[in-house]
């Protein structure tokens, strides 16, 4: 079962949820109708606010749970806390009401959060999306100089994906997009990061720079994003992390180095 079309006879409604960083939102669609959205940024812990959001915008829409026909959640990459919080609120809601679950990239709900839902592709008035040729490079700070990112070209509305999501230093990241040499919009968390290494690799490239509100990540671009694709049973969902937590790594790394200097201790007293 796919999200409905929005023909006349659905009523239900998809519930999406967004909490793969620093970001909080909830969004109501039915079809491809934009019911509502809830965002907040306010530094309060996703426990603390996700579920309750997801109660309120419900009840202020004079809905219910039984009102909903799945649920949708962005799994990764990004906060590893996040995403446990965001995944287990979603399954909660899929289990209590038995509905099917979405699942989608935290980098391709950031490149719909701009386009929607691509309704471009049905026009027939010579409308086309601004972001239309655009390279759209979302990206995600992953501490240090890394960052979550991903690659896609927009055709006819709808973001086409051109690299997959991947775990790179920005330069890396940077570089990707120097090389391809197009029109983009970098944004997300980690944007800062790579512009600051385009600057000193392609300093001629033209970038196109949003507002705040278009940069941060929605659970409309979730919606938008899992809109037509195929859901699957909430127990199988799981994270999409990329990499090992910070501290797991840090841990890894002092091991590491115990090792070696075991071992170099060993060598020099042989």
């Amino acid at each position: 079962m796919s999200v409905p079309q929005g023909n006349a006879e659905n009523k239900k409604y998809l519930l999406s949820i967004e909490a793969s960083g620093k970001e909080a939102s909830v969004c109501l669609t039915q079809g491809r109708r934009f019911a509502a959205q809830y965002f907040q940024n306010s530094g309060l812990t996703h426990s603390a606010t996700l579920m309750k959001m997801a109660a309120d915008i419900l009840e202020n829409n004079a809905l219910s749970t039984g009102d909903l026909e799945a649920v949708a959640v962005s799994n990764g990459p990004g906060s590893f806390t996040g995403l446990r919080i965001g995944l287990a609120s979603a399954k909660g809601l899929c289990f209590a009401e038995n509905l099917p679950l979405y699942t989608v990239s935290s980098l391709e709900a950031m490149a719909y959060s701009l386009t929607g839902f691509a309704e471009d592709d049905e026009r027939t008035d010579g409308e086309k999306s601004p972001f239309d040729g655009l390279i759209l490079a979302p990206c995600i700070d992953a501490l240090r100089a890394d960052i979550y990112g991903a690659v896609f070209a927009v055709e006819c509305g709808k973001p086409v994906r051109l690299r997959e999501d991947e775990a790179q230093s920005a330069a890396e990241f940077a570089r990707t997009l120097s090389e391809i040499g197009k029109p983009c919009a970098i944004f997300g968390d980690g944007a800062d990061k790579v512009r600051a290494c385009l600057a000193g690799l392609n300093s001629e490239l033209p970038q196109l720079r949003m507002p705040q509100n278009m940069r941060c990540r929605t659970a409309f671009g979730v919606a938008a994003a899992v809109f037509g694709k195929e859901p699957q049973p909430a127990a199988k969902a799981e994270a999409v992390y990329l990499r090992k937590p910070q501290a797991e790594r840090v841990r890894e790394a002092e091991l590491r180095e115990k090792r070696e200097n075991g071992a170099s201790s060993a060598e020099n007293a042989d």
